[in-house]
Order: structure tokens, then C-alpha cells, then sequence
């Protein structure tokens, strides 16, 4: 049961970390297209996008 604890212990402190850059790159598949396209990139709208991305709400 140690051996286990062992292997899985160091695997736990990396969670936050891939959490994180999950999120980032969700924000990045909202935000650069809204940009290149000349939409205002710090607009509520944009926040919304996210929000329907991430399953928070259903549309905008």
C-alpha cells in the first residue's frame, strides 16, 4: 500500500498546475480569435464566451 502512496503522491501536487493551464487554454481559444477578428478581446461578451466553454452557462 506504501508503494502506491509513493507513486501517486508527487502526481497529486501537479493537479493544480494542469487545472490551471487547462483554463488558460481555454481562455486563449476565446480570446485569439476574438482579437484577430477585431472584436474587443476585454469585452463582457469575451467573458461570457468563456463561461458557455466551460459548460458555466448555457448561451450567451
Amino acid at each position: 500500500m506504501t508503494e502506491g502512496a509513493f507513486a501517486g503522491g508527487p502526481v497529486l501536487l501537479l493537479v493544480p498546475f494542469t487545472l490551471c493551464t487547462a483554463l488558460l487554454g481555454q481562455d486563449r481559444t476565446v480570446l485569439k480569435p476574438a482579437a484577430v477578428s477585431g472584436r474587443d478581446a476585454a469585452s463582457e461578451d469575451r467573458a461570457a464566451d468563456v463561461l458557455v466553454l466551460q459548460g458555466v452557462r448555457r448561451h450567451r
